[in-house]
């Protein structure tokens, strides 16, 4: 019960036509996603809406002068007032590239300063790569040196075979 109080999702089949017909042929699909964008916001009552990548990709399929009449979306609304609007059937992606990014920063231990990186922070990066680049040689070879060491034993096998065979003979 107190899941429901913290996340909200919905289905809705929005009628886009409505809106996209208020504007010219060579602005439909702009006008499109903003008519989903407020509708969700009148309809989820948050003005922070964030469309996905396949809703986007479902307006802008047949062009800009061309966008579908009516789009089945899923929406997922965060107890924080933020709208995520997917496509029905689609995942819905709460976490932005940006924020990944951010993630990855704050792994590595970089800081920014005054929007820069701290060059120490540059350096840290650039050596844990040539570290992971050196670890992945030394796996290659390791692996040519084992091949090579499997090799000889297979030689000695069928030198040892082909001596029975000859004993076997006689």
């Amino acid at each position: 019960m107190a899941d429901t109080a913290t996340k909200v999702e919905r289905t809705y089949n929005v009628p886009l036509r409505v809106e996209w017909l208020k504007a010219p042929r060579y602005r439909r699909a702009k006008k499109a996603l903003i008519g989903l964008r407020q509708f969700i916001a009148k309809h989820m009552k948050s003005d922070d809406v964030s469309i996905g990548q396949y809703a986007n990709e479902a307006i802008w399929a047949n062009g800009i002068q061309c966008p579908p009449h009516h789009l089945k979306v899923s929406v997922l609304k965060q107890a924080d007032g933020k709208v995520y609007v997917e496509l029905f059937g689609k995942p819905i992606v709460t976490e932005k590239k940006e924020d990944k990014k951010k993630s990855l920063a704050e792994k590595l231990g970089m800081k920014k300063k005054n929007g820069k990186d701290d060059v120490k922070d540059a350096e840290v990066v650039s050596e844990i790569k040539n570290e992971e680049k050196e670890a992945v040689e030394v796996k290659a070879e390791e692996k040519t040196e084992t091949t090579e060491e499997e090799a000889k034993p297979k030689k000695a096998k069928k030198a040892k075979e082909e001596i029975v065979e000859a004993e076997v003979k006689e």
